[in-house]
Protein backbone atom coordinates (compact mmCIF):
# COMPACT_ATOMS: atom_id res chain seq x y z
CA UNK A 1 0.00 0.00 0.00
CA UNK A 2 1.27 3.26 -1.28
CA UNK A 3 1.03 6.22 1.40
CA UNK A 4 2.66 9.20 0.74
CA UNK A 5 5.28 8.08 -1.59
CA UNK A 6 6.14 5.49 0.94
CA UNK A 7 5.56 1.80 1.02
CA UNK A 8 3.85 -0.01 3.54
CA UNK A 9 2.32 -3.46 3.47
CA UNK A 10 -0.93 -4.23 2.71
CA UNK A 11 -3.05 -4.46 5.93
CA UNK A 12 -4.91 -8.09 6.42
CA UNK A 13 -8.28 -6.92 6.85
CA UNK A 14 -9.51 -10.52 7.38
CA UNK A 15 -7.58 -10.45 10.75
CA UNK A 16 -10.29 -9.50 13.15
CA UNK A 17 -7.41 -7.42 15.42
CA UNK A 18 -7.03 -5.53 12.18
CA UNK A 19 -10.20 -5.20 11.13
CA UNK A 20 -11.23 -3.95 14.72
CA UNK A 21 -8.47 -1.64 15.15
CA UNK A 22 -8.79 0.25 11.81
CA UNK A 23 -12.82 0.51 12.68
CA UNK A 24 -11.92 1.92 16.23
CA UNK A 25 -9.18 4.31 14.56
CA UNK A 26 -11.74 5.36 11.33
CA UNK A 27 -14.31 6.22 14.33
CA UNK A 28 -12.22 8.31 16.45
CA UNK A 29 -10.97 9.78 13.50
CA UNK A 30 -14.36 11.01 11.86
CA UNK A 31 -15.00 12.14 15.98
CA UNK A 32 -12.36 14.49 15.59
CA UNK A 33 -12.73 15.78 12.28
CA UNK A 34 -16.37 16.26 12.53
CA UNK A 35 -15.74 18.33 15.97
CA UNK A 36 -13.00 20.15 14.14
CA UNK A 37 -15.84 21.63 12.00
CA UNK A 38 -16.59 23.42 15.33
CA UNK A 39 -15.94 27.09 14.37
CA UNK A 40 -14.97 27.88 18.18
CA UNK A 41 -11.49 25.12 17.43
CA UNK A 42 -8.16 27.01 16.73
CA UNK A 43 -6.81 26.03 13.75
CA UNK A 44 -4.01 25.05 16.38
CA UNK A 45 -6.37 22.52 17.85
CA UNK A 46 -7.43 21.16 14.93
CA UNK A 47 -4.03 20.31 13.18
CA UNK A 48 -2.85 18.53 16.22
CA UNK A 49 -5.89 16.50 17.18
CA UNK A 50 -5.95 15.50 13.12
CA UNK A 51 -2.23 15.37 13.64
CA UNK A 52 -2.68 12.86 16.59
CA UNK A 53 -5.16 10.97 15.67
CA UNK A 54 -3.80 9.78 11.97
CA UNK A 55 -0.31 9.24 14.00
CA UNK A 56 -1.70 7.12 16.15
CA UNK A 57 -3.65 4.87 13.56
CA UNK A 58 -0.47 4.73 11.75
CA UNK A 59 1.13 3.21 14.39
CA UNK A 60 -1.02 0.82 15.21
CA UNK A 61 -2.32 -0.28 12.26
CA UNK A 62 1.74 -0.32 11.15
CA UNK A 63 3.79 -0.70 14.12
CA UNK A 64 5.21 1.68 15.58
CA UNK A 65 7.31 4.61 14.08
CA UNK A 66 5.19 4.09 10.76
CA UNK A 67 3.58 7.89 11.35
CA UNK A 68 6.64 9.30 11.59
CA UNK A 69 8.22 7.59 8.40
CA UNK A 70 5.60 8.33 6.64
CA UNK A 71 5.22 12.12 7.41
CA UNK A 72 8.92 12.99 8.22
CA UNK A 73 8.36 14.19 11.82
CA UNK A 74 5.53 16.96 9.97
CA UNK A 75 2.87 17.85 12.35
CA UNK A 76 0.56 18.81 8.13
CA UNK A 77 -3.09 18.24 9.02
CA UNK A 78 -3.29 18.65 4.80
CA UNK A 79 -0.58 15.25 4.69
CA UNK A 80 -2.50 13.76 7.53
CA UNK A 81 -6.13 14.34 4.82
CA UNK A 82 -3.97 13.03 2.00
CA UNK A 83 -2.86 10.22 4.10
CA UNK A 84 -5.93 9.44 5.02
CA UNK A 85 -7.43 9.47 1.54
CA UNK A 86 -4.73 7.23 0.21
CA UNK A 87 -5.44 4.60 3.40
CA UNK A 88 -9.27 4.59 2.38
CA UNK A 89 -8.60 4.07 -0.83
CA UNK A 90 -6.27 0.93 -0.05
CA UNK A 91 -8.24 -0.35 2.18
CA UNK A 92 -11.13 -0.23 -0.61
CA UNK A 93 -8.36 -2.23 -2.83
CA UNK A 94 -8.11 -4.83 -0.43
CA UNK A 95 -11.66 -5.68 0.60
CA UNK A 96 -12.51 -5.57 -3.75
CA UNK A 97 -9.72 -8.35 -3.40
CA UNK A 98 -11.32 -10.26 -0.31
CA UNK A 99 -14.43 -9.85 -2.05
CA UNK A 100 -13.56 -11.30 -5.22
CA UNK A 101 -11.81 -14.33 -3.61
CA UNK A 102 -14.99 -14.95 -1.27
CA UNK A 103 -17.31 -14.88 -4.41
CA UNK A 104 -14.54 -17.38 -6.44
CA UNK A 105 -14.83 -20.03 -3.60
CA UNK A 106 -18.87 -19.62 -3.03
CA UNK A 107 -19.09 -20.33 -6.81
CA UNK A 108 -16.63 -22.81 -6.74
CA UNK A 109 -18.63 -24.57 -4.02
CA UNK A 110 -22.00 -24.07 -5.36
CA UNK A 111 -21.30 -26.39 -9.10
Amino acid sequence: MQILGKQLPDLDLAELETAESLEKHLNKYAEITTRNADANISRTDQIKAICDVTYEMFDNLFGAGTANQVFEGRNNMMLCYKAMTELIRGVQEIDARNASMITELSESLNK
